[in-house]
């Protein structure tokens, strides 16, 4: 009998260890989660920060036309009035003109702002929709080095996810896109961007490749790395693609992969598929 309790006992204190080693491990990987979600937050806010230094460059660029525009009709309303030509028609058609200009500025600053509005629950989104906007943003940089943008969408899209999150993601890999183009072959006239876009089993596929001369062999496994980038340190952070993977992957339950293919490379996203 003595034997039995000091074997029960014994036990005792061996299961009393085991609970408290299960403890600490449940601590620290506790800690651990916490301490990965904290870099994984800071590693967020800086691709935030990056991409809307990028969005702010953007509309500057898109301000300067119609801020032109504003300023030569300022100039010539004074011409007009030295000259006596200031009519009726005259100042309709100078004041359309100027409307025109600061609607358009108006709508960057709404696309801006929404762009970057968070999101708090996944819901049903038109793929369409996200790939226009992006279109429009990025339309004049695009234009302006005589690249071509083609979009292969047979019809309305659904995916289910984050819109913003997704545009976010669209943005950076077109970005990259024109950045490739323009530092492989800036002054081809065949340079395109395609974007392709279709449902494949239970998963909503955007494709976008280009004519940007592909991803090198020796880094093409280590793009989605974090701080990890073919660019200069002037030009890019190195987070872009890494929070494009983890946006896709790890919020959106979805896939994100690049490959080369002739004269450029690929990224293939896939969403899943919104039940309508």
């Amino acid at each position: 009998e003595k034997k039995e309790r000091e074997e029960f006992v014994s036990l005792r204190q061996d299961i009393t260890e085991l609970e408290e080693y299960k403890n600490e491990l449940e601590k620290k990987e506790k800690e651990e989660i916490e301490k990965r979600e904290t870099q994984e937050n800071i590693l967020i806010r800086q691709s935030r920060m990056a991409e809307m230094g990028e969005m702010l460059g953007v509309i500057a660029h898109q301000w300067k036309q119609p801020l032109n525009t504003l300023f030569l009709i300022v100039q010539d309303v004074k011409l007009a009035y030295e000259a006596k030509e200031l009519d009726a028609k005259y100042i309709d058609e100078m004041t359309e003109n100027a409307l025109r200009s600061v609607t358009f500025m108006s709508e960057t600053i709404d696309d801006f702002r929404n762009f970057f509005k968070p999101e708090q629950e996944k819901e049903a989104f038109c793929i369409n929709d996200s790939i226009l906007m992006i279109e429009k943003i990025l339309s004049l940089q695009i234009q302006q080095l005589s690249i071509t943008l083609i979009k292969n969408i047979d019809k309305k899209l659904y995916a289910f996810g984050y819109q913003n999150e997704f545009k976010q993601v669209l943005l950076n890999i077109i970005n990259n896109s024109k950045d490739a183009i323009k530092e492989h072959n800036p002054k081809s006239r065949d340079n395109k961007i395609i974007i392709d876009a279709f449902e494949e089993d239970r998963w909503v596929v955007v494709r976008v490749s280009d004519t940007g001369g592909g991803i090198p062999d020796g880094v093409i496994d280590r793009i989605f790395d974090n701080y990890f980038s073919t660019k200069s340190k002037d030009v890019g952070t190195g987070l872009g693609l890494y929070m494009a993977k983890t946006i896709i992957e790890k919020k959106m339950n979805g896939i994100l992969s690049a490959s080369n293919i002739k004269d450029g490379a690929a990224f293939t996203i896939k969403l899943p598929k919104a039940l309508r």
